[in-house]
């Protein structure tokens, strides 16, 4: 896998990756199909875990049915509630996961910036270091 081959090239050490399940402008990685779109998910996760990594997702709910359909990872996720204030982050936090994991971060923008915030039950250094790494 690319990503994989170029995170060793440059000395990248991590054992979690965040996946991106969004819509993107062409050329987009997706298909008009979902159960194309799966396999090449379920390929790209493989190529992770057999590299070492664990995986999460970043994700919401329209793009993932439209791209994946209902398929379920039990991952950790990241959602994003758009342009929207941090109150709506944080309840993101508390709404069902788009494919059965845990809702572990929450995003939010302006025009000027993108912000995050970790989602309670899982603010401890120790949980923090399992979906991040200092450099």
């Amino acid at each position: 896998m690319v990503d994989v081959a170029s995170m060793k090239e440059v000395g990248l050490e991590a054992s979690f990756i965040w996946v991106d399940v969004e819509y993107s402008r062409a050329p987009a990685p997706w298909s008009k199909s979902k159960k194309h779109d799966k396999a090449a998910l379920d390929g790209a996760l493989r190529a992770y875990r057999d590299a070492g990594l664990s995986y999460g997702f970043y994700a919401s709910i329209d793009p993932w049915q439209h791209l994946v359909g209902s398929a379920r990872y039990h991952a950790p996720e990241w959602r994003t509630v758009g342009p929207a204030k941090r109150s709506t982050a944080l309840a993101k936090c508390r709404t069902t996961s788009v494919q059965g994991g845990d809702v572990v971060l929450a995003r939010w923008w302006n025009s000027r910036s993108d912000f995050d915030v970790v989602c309670p039950g899982f603010r401890s250094a120790e949980q923090l270091a399992t979906y991040f790494h200092r450099y």
